[in-house]
């Protein structure tokens, strides 16, 4: 199959991505193979490297490395076999002259092997000059050396996945999303090369995750401020965002989840007759201080809380006030919704002051009555 001279696309699935495949001289580099996709399979490097040997120019591979594991198909344990070899980057460079998309997730992380550190693996990804978009699990070999000073250098597109991590970590989010934006937030503060693309796009993408299917929450808005909560380190996606815009004003930092919306989820290969999953827009940059459609400038923007203070347009619910809390502790959205504190009572309500329009009546006002 991989020496057919004009097939141009192949996907395989839960299989070990391995064999004898014998190659001579005058095969390599002759066949018409665009792209390849492997999904949950158990990949051999030494048979990766062969493989991609022979295309004349494969344009996109994605390397799915198994997530679900089951008996009788544990990948194996040899680390010289797995995408921990440096010759992974070895047999990316096969293709470095054409390949333009990389997707590349490790595997579940109780099966991952150690990695044989080579000392030219930055070098080596940096030499996929053609490379403009990049997958990656954040448990990928190839993240490490991307950290290290390996960013391709024309790479338009770093999307950075959980899939892995994810599996580990049950329902606790919150320390998911922590190891994400403390790994993102070093990435861009550390990592990234002064000569980024002017409208790069560092994209986050967490996977699909039980916890919203423990419960149902009807309320529309009181379900964007869960999955703020549990998605977000607030001050970290600013920080990431702003020193983005410092290489270049056109780059952008996306969030998004996957999601099944009848609320059942597949794991792939998606069979015939399964929902597909599909990606939820949480964050972009784009719209700074918004968050799954809630706007927090309000809460967050020190600056400009100072600006509405001065002009005494802060609002302080009934509860609030009549606890001696001023705006400083009444934090809200300022739309009616629940402040910080009552939040806290459990009671998720506020009783806000309000005109003879309907309008919140701000606490300057509110005290000149």
């Amino acid at each position: 199959m991989f020496k057919h001279p004009t097939l141009r696309h192949i996907t395989l699935s839960c299989l070990n991505f391995d064999g004898d495949l014998q190659i001579s001289e005058s095969e390599k580099k002759t066949t018409s193979l665009q792209s390849l996709t492997l999904i949950e399979c158990n990949v051999s490097v030494p048979f990766l490297d062969n493989v991609l040997s022979l295309p004349k120019a494969l344009k996109e591979l994605s390397i799915g490395e198994r997530l679900h594991v089951f008996q009788e198909c544990q990948p194996s344990m040899d680390p010289e076999k797995r995408t921990s070899s440096s010759r992974f980057l070895v047999a990316l460079q096969k293709q470095a002259h054409s390949l333009q998309r990389l997707t590349h997730c490790g595997g579940h992380v109780g099966y991952l092997t150690s990695r044989d550190t080579d000392p030219e693996g930055a070098e080596k990804l940096r030499s996929l000059v053609e490379l403009e978009y990049l997958e990656l699990g954040f448990e990928s070999h190839l993240y490490y050396y991307l950290r290290q000073s390996g960013f391709p250098p024309s790479l338009k597109s770093l999307k950075m996945l959980d899939s892995a991590i994810s599996i580990n970590s049950g329902h606790d989010l919150r320390s998911l999303s922590d190891i994400a934006f403390r790994s993102l937030t070093s990435l861009v503060d550390v990592c990234l090369p002064r000569t980024l693309a002017d409208d790069f796009i560092l994209h986050l993408k967490f996977s699909d995750h039980s916890f919203f299917r423990l419960f149902e929450i009807v309320d529309a808005t009181e379900q964007a401020h869960l999955l703020s909560a549990l998605f977000f380190d607030r001050a970290a996606t600013y920080k990431i965002a702003t020193m983005l815009k410092s290489y270049s004003t056109n780059a952008h930092f996306i969030v998004s989840r996957e999601m099944f919306p009848s609320g059942k989820s597949f794991i792939p290969p998606y069979m015939e007759g399964e929902e597909l999953p599909v990606e939820e827009l949480m964050y972009t940059s784009d719209d700074f201080w918004r968050f799954n459609g809630i706007n927090y400038r309000i809460m967050d923007d020190e600056n400009w809380r100072d600006e509405l203070k001065k002009g005494k347009k802060l609002v302080v619910c009934k509860r609030c006030r009549s606890r001696g809390l001023g705006v400083d502790e009444c934090r809200s959205l300022g739309d009616g919704s629940a402040c910080i504190p009552c939040k806290g009572t459990g009671l998720g309500v506020c009783e806000w002051e309000r005109d003879e329009s309907g309008e919140l009546v701000s606490a300057g006002d509110a005290k000149a009555e």
